[in-house]
Protein backbone atom coordinates (compact mmCIF):
# COMPACT_ATOMS: atom_id res chain seq x y z
CA UNK A 1 0.00 0.00 0.00
CA UNK A 2 1.25 3.50 -0.85
CA UNK A 3 2.54 5.81 1.86
CA UNK A 4 0.85 9.20 1.93
CA UNK A 5 1.84 12.40 3.71
CA UNK A 6 -0.43 15.04 5.19
CA UNK A 7 0.86 18.49 4.26
CA UNK A 8 0.87 21.21 6.91
CA UNK A 9 1.81 24.80 6.09
CA UNK A 10 1.91 25.71 9.79
CA UNK A 11 -1.10 28.01 9.54
CA UNK A 12 -4.14 26.69 11.36
CA UNK A 13 -7.75 27.76 11.24
CA UNK A 14 -9.51 27.16 14.57
CA UNK A 15 -13.30 26.88 14.64
CA UNK A 16 -15.62 27.85 17.54
CA UNK A 17 -16.10 24.14 18.25
CA UNK A 18 -12.36 23.73 18.84
CA UNK A 19 -11.83 21.79 15.60
CA UNK A 20 -8.79 22.79 13.56
CA UNK A 21 -7.79 22.64 9.91
CA UNK A 22 -4.82 23.69 7.88
CA UNK A 23 -5.50 27.20 6.52
CA UNK A 24 -6.90 27.21 2.97
CA UNK A 25 -4.83 30.13 1.68
CA UNK A 26 -3.24 29.47 -1.70
CA UNK A 27 -5.23 26.30 -2.36
CA UNK A 28 -7.81 27.79 -4.69
CA UNK A 29 -11.50 28.61 -4.27
CA UNK A 30 -13.05 25.57 -5.88
CA UNK A 31 -16.35 26.46 -4.25
CA UNK A 32 -16.47 29.60 -6.42
CA UNK A 33 -16.55 27.61 -9.67
CA UNK A 34 -20.07 27.91 -11.02
CA UNK A 35 -21.96 24.60 -10.89
CA UNK A 36 -24.04 25.86 -13.83
CA UNK A 37 -20.91 26.32 -15.95
CA UNK A 38 -19.53 22.99 -14.73
CA UNK A 39 -22.70 21.16 -15.78
CA UNK A 40 -22.69 22.74 -19.25
CA UNK A 41 -19.00 21.93 -19.66
CA UNK A 42 -19.53 18.34 -18.47
CA UNK A 43 -22.36 17.87 -20.98
CA UNK A 44 -20.20 19.28 -23.78
CA UNK A 45 -17.42 16.88 -22.71
CA UNK A 46 -19.91 14.00 -22.82
CA UNK A 47 -21.07 14.93 -26.33
CA UNK A 48 -17.45 15.18 -27.43
CA UNK A 49 -16.55 11.84 -25.82
CA UNK A 50 -19.37 10.20 -27.80
CA UNK A 51 -17.72 11.44 -31.00
CA UNK A 52 -13.95 11.48 -30.27
CA UNK A 53 -13.57 9.32 -27.15
CA UNK A 54 -13.06 10.38 -23.55
CA UNK A 55 -10.09 12.64 -22.81
CA UNK A 56 -9.30 13.04 -26.51
CA UNK A 57 -8.02 16.58 -25.82
CA UNK A 58 -5.43 15.23 -23.36
CA UNK A 59 -3.62 13.46 -26.22
CA UNK A 60 -2.48 16.91 -27.33
CA UNK A 61 -3.14 19.07 -30.34
CA UNK A 62 -1.54 22.27 -31.61
CA UNK A 63 -2.49 25.16 -29.35
CA UNK A 64 -3.21 27.51 -32.25
CA UNK A 65 -5.82 25.08 -33.58
CA UNK A 66 -7.49 25.13 -30.16
CA UNK A 67 -7.31 28.95 -30.08
CA UNK A 68 -8.99 29.08 -33.50
CA UNK A 69 -11.87 27.03 -32.14
CA UNK A 70 -12.12 29.18 -29.00
CA UNK A 71 -12.28 32.38 -31.03
CA UNK A 72 -14.76 30.97 -33.54
CA UNK A 73 -17.14 29.94 -30.74
CA UNK A 74 -16.71 33.30 -28.99
CA UNK A 75 -17.57 35.17 -32.20
CA UNK A 76 -20.49 32.84 -32.95
CA UNK A 77 -21.92 33.59 -29.51
CA UNK A 78 -21.26 37.33 -29.96
CA UNK A 79 -23.10 37.18 -33.29
CA UNK A 80 -26.13 35.73 -31.52
CA UNK A 81 -25.88 32.16 -32.72
CA UNK A 82 -27.35 29.67 -30.26
CA UNK A 83 -27.24 26.54 -32.43
CA UNK A 84 -24.53 25.08 -30.16
CA UNK A 85 -23.45 25.79 -26.60
CA UNK A 86 -20.80 28.22 -27.84
CA UNK A 87 -19.99 29.51 -24.36
CA UNK A 88 -19.30 25.99 -23.05
CA UNK A 89 -17.10 25.48 -26.11
CA UNK A 90 -15.15 28.66 -25.26
CA UNK A 91 -14.62 27.37 -21.70
CA UNK A 92 -13.65 23.93 -23.04
CA UNK A 93 -11.09 25.38 -25.43
CA UNK A 94 -9.63 27.61 -22.70
CA UNK A 95 -9.37 24.49 -20.50
CA UNK A 96 -7.59 22.61 -23.30
CA UNK A 97 -5.11 25.48 -23.75
CA UNK A 98 -4.37 25.53 -20.01
CA UNK A 99 -4.06 21.74 -19.90
CA UNK A 100 -1.79 21.59 -22.96
CA UNK A 101 0.40 24.41 -21.66
CA UNK A 102 0.78 22.66 -18.29
CA UNK A 103 1.51 19.27 -19.85
CA UNK A 104 4.16 20.82 -22.11
CA UNK A 105 5.81 22.44 -19.07
CA UNK A 106 5.67 19.09 -17.24
CA UNK A 107 7.29 17.36 -20.20
CA UNK A 108 4.22 15.17 -20.85
CA UNK A 109 3.42 16.67 -24.25
CA UNK A 110 5.87 17.85 -26.94
CA UNK A 111 6.76 21.54 -26.86
CA UNK A 112 6.03 21.74 -30.60
CA UNK A 113 2.33 21.78 -29.73
CA UNK A 114 2.83 25.34 -28.45
CA UNK A 115 2.63 27.00 -31.84
CA UNK A 116 1.06 30.20 -30.55
CA UNK A 117 2.46 33.37 -32.10
CA UNK A 118 4.64 35.54 -29.91
CA UNK A 119 3.93 39.22 -30.40
CA UNK A 120 5.87 40.44 -27.37
CA UNK A 121 8.71 42.86 -28.08
CA UNK A 122 12.12 41.26 -28.36
CA UNK A 123 14.61 42.42 -25.73
CA UNK A 124 16.59 45.34 -27.06
CA UNK A 125 20.35 45.20 -27.24
CA UNK A 126 22.07 47.28 -24.62
CA UNK A 127 23.02 50.50 -26.32
CA UNK A 128 25.76 52.89 -25.34
CA UNK A 129 24.36 55.35 -22.79
CA UNK A 130 23.53 58.81 -24.08
CA UNK A 131 25.55 61.84 -22.99
CA UNK A 132 22.73 62.77 -20.61
CA UNK A 133 22.84 59.32 -18.98
CA UNK A 134 26.65 59.56 -18.77
CA UNK A 135 26.35 62.96 -17.07
CA UNK A 136 23.70 61.70 -14.66
CA UNK A 137 25.81 58.69 -13.73
CA UNK A 138 28.80 60.95 -13.14
CA UNK A 139 26.75 63.29 -10.93
CA UNK A 140 25.44 60.38 -8.87
CA UNK A 141 28.99 59.01 -8.43
CA UNK A 142 30.23 62.46 -7.31
CA UNK A 143 27.37 62.89 -4.82
CA UNK A 144 28.01 59.45 -3.37
CA UNK A 145 31.73 60.16 -3.17
CA UNK A 146 31.17 63.46 -1.33
CA UNK A 147 28.56 61.89 0.99
CA UNK A 148 30.88 59.03 1.85
CA UNK A 149 33.79 61.37 2.55
CA UNK A 150 31.61 63.60 4.80
CA UNK A 151 30.45 60.66 6.88
CA UNK A 152 33.87 59.12 7.16
CA UNK A 153 35.57 62.27 8.61
CA UNK A 154 35.60 62.66 12.42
Amino acid sequence: MAEYATHDNGQKQVFPTGAQRNAGDGKGHYEDVSPIMMERLAKLLERGANIYGSLNYAKGMPMMRTMQSLLRHAYNYLEGKRDEDHLAAVVFNAMVLMHTEAMILRGRLPKELDNMPDYTPKPEKAEKPTMMEDSTDEIVRNVLSVSTSLWSKP
